[in-house]
């Protein structure tokens, strides 16, 4: 038997038919559904390669590619709101990086007036004072932390097989691995002034203490008598058990801070 492609190699495949802001659009779920349906796709042919082929949503859209669409007809397809939102997110580099006209009409004193390099920075995003970046890849660094934390948690609480195999592989490599997994994550995340070492400690320990908290969860509604959870509640659950890594990585950045 053909093994399943991974997340990644799925992702991995789609970026060679389409740039990131494309794919933003396109893979939104309500966007492949439509597409698939503007394909010849019947609601069950979708329900049946989701639920029983056990397909990712990325795979029915690489379909699409590999029967000889562009990620330009598709976009045309969704309509031009679909191709007006790729154009806002590719300009979104280049009105950020754009000068204020202070700047450009004095450089020579722009350079020699002492105050704040970037007074609004730290509004750019909720976590920035503890260092953490708002550029796409300080967000995809995130995304990493959370998927450690949420994925293997989530899977093992929805999907018995998978449970009973993460238990095959082992609680402690698995745990080391979603440990280390947020820990990349964390460095990602670090805006270049911030300091990699706390968030990449603090990352792992977000990632683990989400994992943690929906296995401990799960465990204690089974024993109240509760069969199943929702994703929404196993989400939330996931988030509340990583907001101690973000006190901790306050704590270690203003340690850090002082030392400097």
């Amino acid at each position: 038997m053909a093994l399943r492609p991974s997340t990644v190699d799925v992702l991995l495949a789609l970026l060679e038919h389409a740039d990131g802001s494309q794919l933003l659009i396109l893979m939104e779920p309500a966007n492949v559904l439509r597409l698939l349906r503007e394909d010849g796709w019947s609601d069950e042919a979708v329900r049946t390669a989701l639920e029983q082929e056990k397909k990712l949503p990325g795979e029915l859209l690489l379909g699409l590619f590999e029967r000889g669409r562009t990620a330009d007809e598709l976009l045309a397809l969704l309509g031009p709101d679909a191709v007006a939102a790729v154009e806002a997110e590719r300009a979104k580099p280049a009105t950020t990086a754009k000068e204020s006209p202070a700047a450009t009409e004095t450089p020579g004193k722009s350079a020699v007036t002492p105050g704040p390099a970037n007074p609004a920075a730290p509004a750019t995003m909720p976590l920035a004072r503890v260092g953490v970046g708002g550029g796409r890849l300080q967000v995809a660094g995130l995304v990493l932390i959370l998927a450690a934390a949420l994925l293997p948690s989530m899977l093992a609480v929805l999907d018995v097989n998978i449970a009973l195999a993460l238990l095959h592989f082992g609680a402690a490599r698995l745990l080391g691995l979603v440990a280390l997994f947020g820990a990349v994550g964390g460095v990602l995340s670090a805006s270049p002034t911030g300091h990699r070492w706390a968030l990449a400690l603090s990352g792992a320990v977000a990632a683990m203490g989400g994992f943690a908290a929906v296995i401990g969860y799960a465990l204690w509604t089974s024993r109240m008598g509760r069969t199943s959870l929702l994703r929404i509640e196993i989400a939330a659950v996931c988030l509340i058990g990583m907001l101690p890594a973000v006190a901790l990585a306050a704590l270690l950045s203003r340690i850090a801070g002082k030392r400097a």
